[in-house]
C-alpha cells in the first residue's frame, strides 16, 4: 500500500508493516510479521442506469472495487466498498463511494 488517507491525514504508514496481495481466486490478504488476514475482493461494473431522479450518476458509472476482511481495527478500515480511479497490473487507485468521507487507498506493486 503506498496510500490510505482520511479527510486531513495521512495514514499510510500505520499499515507500512503489511504487504497486500490480490490473488486470481478474488482473496485479499495482508500480511505482516505477526499475523495473516483473509478476505475477499470483488469488481462490479458500474451502471449506466436512469436513477429515480431521472438521470445517471457520474458515481454509478465508476467500477466499484470491494475490499472484506476482518481481524483487527486497521483491516475493518479496509472493509468497504470502493470507487474505482484506476486498476492496472501494477497499479490500484480508490477512493470512497462517499465523497464526502474523502478516503483515498491506493496500492503499488
Amino acid at each position: 500500500m503506498t496510500q490510505y488517507s482520511e479527510p486531513g491525514t495521512d495514514q499510510s504508514a500505520v499499515y507500512s508493516a503489511y504487504r497486500f496481495q490480490f490473488n486470481s481466486d478474488c482473496t485479499f490478504v495482508a500480511t505482516s510479521a505477526d499475523t495473516s488476514f483473509i478476505g475477499s475482493r470483488k469488481l462490479a461494473k458500474g451502471t449506466t442506469k436512469i436513477d429515480e431522479s431521472g438521470s445517471v450518476s457520474a458515481y454509478d458509472m465508476l467500477n466499484k472495487f470491494k475490499i472484506s476482511v476482518n481481524g483487527d481495527k486497521l483491516m475493518n478500515k479496509l472493509s468497504h466498498k470502493w470507487l474505482t480511479d484506476k486498476i492496472t497490473t501494477t497499479e490500484i487507485r480508490l477512493r470512497d463511494d462517499n465523497a464526502a468521507s474523502n478516503e483515498i487507498l491506493r496500492f503499488d506493486k
